[in-house]
């Protein structure tokens, strides 16, 4: 989430987890319970204001599994939901477009709403 947040102003760092912890007091995590799991996600949509869209990969195929709920000025955080088991992980996805186009060369622009 915080990569996606401050994607800007990370710039090469946004993989070190010691540049993402200058970010964390940003944002209201205290109220999760981790593995964070899809049902929380709306609360943390809520009280920080910001829209989250979480995607899965499934059958060959971007899927939608939660829609943001809000609106908000703020920059929609799209987030890629890998599972394996009972194991979970969520990647920020810096440009939905280069996911999902199957090698087009062309600028794509996809309704988040509509995958």
């Amino acid at each position: 989430m915080i990569a996606g947040l401050f994607y800007d102003e990370l710039k090469n760092n946004r993989h070190r987890i010691s540049k993402l912890k200058d970010y964390e007091n940003k944002i209201k995590t205290s109220f999760l319970k981790y593995p964070v799991d899809k049902s929380q996600i709306e609360t943390f949509e809520q009280m920080n204001n910001i829209p989250v869209n979480v995607f899965i990969y499934e059958d060959n195929d971007i899927k939608l599994v939660h829609g943001h709920k809000i609106s908000s000025e703020n920059k929609i955080i799209n987030l890629l939901l890998l599972e394996e088991g009972e194991k979970s992980h969520y990647l920020y996805i810096p440009s939905l477009s280069a996911l999902i186009r199957d090698g087009a060369t062309n600028t794509y622009y996809p309704c988040d709403k509509c995958l």
